[in-house]
């Protein structure tokens, strides 16, 4: 699911801006899921005639840097790709890419919550809910290892509206 997210996120932003030739991503260095989400969106965006510039950061000063290099290599859009680290850090990505006026489409809704223009992905509170059923699942008696994996089935996509 992680690679069909990818991909959505690019089309999605495609729509939105067109225009944008040059697409930055915005990835966590030491998620071992980004070598594989770099490579579907690098595919996801030649098949639409797009280029894109993979920016992977691994700490909070790297990631004003990253916004530093979009400026200067004239990215024309971004997608923030799904980990932890920037999620936990989203009040600094979002201001930044707000202040460059960069159109950004995030992972999570919690992006667009604090003003961030859009996203696309898993719904967090339901992947929280359904971790806190599992867990009960195990609590009253069942075996982990008899319990079926899970995974979040439930996506938001939430664009910002603007106000007057």
């Amino acid at each position: 699911m992680v690679n069909l997210t990818v991909s959505k996120r690019i089309e999605l932003l495609c729509e939105v801006v067109p225009n944008a030739r040059k697409i930055a991503m915005l990835a966590n260095a030491n998620n071992p899921n980004t070598p594989a989400s770099i490579k579907t969106a690098l595919s996801t965006a030649g098949m639409l005639g797009r280029d894109v510039l993979p920016i992977s950061v691994a700490t909070e000063s790297q990631i004003a840097e990253a916004f530093h290099t979009l400026d200067q290599d004239k990215a024309e859009a971004l997608v923030v790709e799904a980990d932890p680290f920037l999620l936990a850090r989203r009040e600094q990505i979002v201001s930044l890419a707000n202040y460059q006026r960069l159109p950004t489409m995030y992972s999570f809704r919690e992006f667009a919550a604090i003003g961030g223009l859009m996203s696309y992905g898993a719904s967090l509170a339901s992947a929280y809910r359904e971790a806190g059923i599992y867990a009960a699942r195990i609590l009253h008696g069942e075996r982990p290892d008899e319990l079926p994996v899970l995974q979040s089935s439930k996506l938001d996509f939430v664009i910002k509206c603007c106000g007057s």
